[in-house]
């Protein structure tokens, strides 16, 4: 897949390009990306935005529940030959019509996909319909996705955040269709867990990235391909008095230096509640309780 932050793709005979956010790379995005690339004559290409337009637009921090890098990696396994990832300042105050004729220009755009609430143009002012209005103009194929239903509502990057903000990490990892996961950079801790026989690393969750409910969880962890079993505190560790939310993380049956690499670590099931201990053996039993429920849970 060919990374670009502006225009310029290369020669082509035509795009297929699909419009959005895409942060999670949720079912329902998939189902938009996928009629891109379905366009077999034309190079298929996502084009959405190095922050999020809302944060843009009000400075309004938006908890995203995608890093960068695992966004790219999703959206390539859904077969796009060109991932656009542009400043959002580069087109917030075009029309509509200006939008799409940059599309056209620049990318040599045949075919648009998006969903169905898809917004575009100068204060959001061009909509779906405005859409199919401008690409019959102009000649360019339009796909609308409509929403993809699950238990009986649609399955949108808000929803997922409700339910990570609760702890209900099965119905998030069931709209997302894969486990909800980050890779961010293993930093130096304090050493405790090696001290106390149950050495972990310790990931930083910035600002901007989603926090899921405080608690412990069953987790995977993949190193070097290899996926071992773990569970992650997500949270403050109030037994040692943290300030700020991070991912605490035992990986089961492995040891080893992983300072400075980007980790990648999935949540799969909710164990229990964070809560403060009155010692630090009093934690190491716990842990190793959590080992044993983690065992039952997914079995």
């Amino acid at each position: 897949m060919l990374f670009c932050e502006d225009f310029h793709i290369g020669q082509n005979d035509g795009t297929s390009i699909a419009l959005g956010n895409f942060d999670g790379v949720h079912k329902g995005h998939a189902e938009v990306i996928c009629h891109a690339v379905n366009s077999t004559t034309l190079t298929s290409v996502v084009l959405t935005y190095k922050h999020h337009p809302l944060w843009v637009l009000t400075g309004r921090t938006v908890q995203l529940l995608t890093p960068p890098s695992i966004k790219g990696k999703e959206i390539e396994k859904l077969g796009i030959e060109v991932f656009i990832n542009i400043d959002f300042e580069l087109v917030r105050n075009l029309s509509p019509e200006e939008f799409l004729l940059l599309l056209k220009e620049q990318l040599n755009c045949k075919k648009i996909s998006c969903g169905y609430n898809f917004r575009f143009g100068k204060d959001r002012t061009g909509n779906t319909e405005t859409l199919i209005k401008l690409c019959e103009k102009h000649n360019i194929e339009v796909n609308i996705t409509q929403s993809i239903l699950e238990d009986g509502d649609a399955v949108s990057s808000t929803r997922i955040r409700k339910e990570l903000m609760v702890g209900n990490i099965t119905m998030a990892n069931q709209l997302l269709g894969r486990n909800f996961g980050f890779d961010f950079t293993v930093i130096t801790g304090d050493q405790r867990g090696r001290l106390m026989g149950t050495p972990t690393i310790n990931q930083r969750l910035p600002e901007d990235f989603i926090k899921p409910k405080f608690g412990v969880y069953a987790s995977l962890v993949t190193i070097e391909e290899k996926v071992y079993q773990a569970i992650t505190n997500i949270g403050l560790r109030p037994t040692f008095g943290e300030a700020k939310a991070g991912a605490e993380t035992f990986i089961i049956d492995y040891s080893g230096n992983l300072y400075g690499q980007n980790i990648y670590v999935e949540l799969t099931d909710y164990i229990r509640d964070e809560r403060k201990f009155t010692s630090a053996e009093e934690l190491k039993r716990q842990i190793a309780a959590d080992v044993e429920q983690r065992k039952v849970i997914c079995q």
